[in-house]
């Protein structure tokens, strides 16, 4: 084989041992429902909880009662020569039903609360969905990786007994590390992608989560 050739195939190996390692590493495609994920996801959301929680207190004390005491006088007249006046008072005690919040206020807080949860429903289902799909497919980029590897091998021989022509060679060359940099692209994606999705719950749930999207047993507290 050229030495040119020899060179290129050397440099190559690396990458195809990479692949390699890929493809035994990456645990079978097993995952969790991605209704039970959203559900896990929504309820350790520390934003959505802090919310509710704050909608639950306020609302839970939706009124107040005052008191407070009122006086009453009436006068009263006797004889006809000499007015006489006397006042008699008596208090009377009163108490008021005073509202914290108003309906509107009240009905603008569900309102509030009920969007960012859909909102969060939203985002998590399609960047688990994104999530799957993308992981699912760096297994088969890794086979075809080592499959155009092994043919720039077999190019290289033909090359070298003057049946294909470095031509031949140097498209299949740029086929593989064209698709080579786009798995490596996916890759890195994956892993930004699996960061976001894990950033919508608490720290101490992340791995929890994490084991429910590799297919994992989802450990108990």
């Amino acid at each position: 084989m050229p030495r040119q050739f020899g060179q290129s195939l050397i440099a190559l190996k690396p990458a195809l041992l990479i692949a390699v390692v890929g493809v035994m590493l990456l645990p079978a495609a097993s995952f969790a429902g991605i209704d039970t994920m959203i559900e896990f996801i929504v309820s350790n959301n520390p934003d959505l909880q802090e919310l509710k929680g704050i909608n639950k207190s306020i609302l839970s004390q939706l009124k107040v009662e005052a008191k407070g005491t009122a006086s009453y006088g009436q006068l009263t007249q006797e004889g006809t020569s000499t007015l006489e006046k006397a006042q008699t008072r008596y208090s009377v005690g009163l108490t008021a039903t005073i509202p914290l919040i108003s309906p509107a206020e009240k009905s603008q807080r569900r309102i509030e609360e009920v969007q960012k949860e859909r909102t969060l429903r939203l985002d998590v289902a399609e960047l688990i969905k994104t999530y799957k799909a993308e992981r699912l497919a760096i297994p088969e980029e890794n086979k075809i990786l080592i499959s155009l590897y092994n043919e720039l091998q077999w190019i290289g021989k033909r090359v070298e007994a003057g049946v294909d022509s470095q031509k031949d060679y140097n498209s299949k060359l740029h086929d593989y590390l064209g698709k080579r940099k786009d798995h490596e692209l996916r890759k890195e994606q994956v892993g930004l992608i699996l960061e976001k999705i894990l950033s919508y719950v608490g720290t101490e749930k992340r791995n929890q989560l994490k084991g429910m999207l590799h297919g994992q047993d989802i450990p108990k507290d």
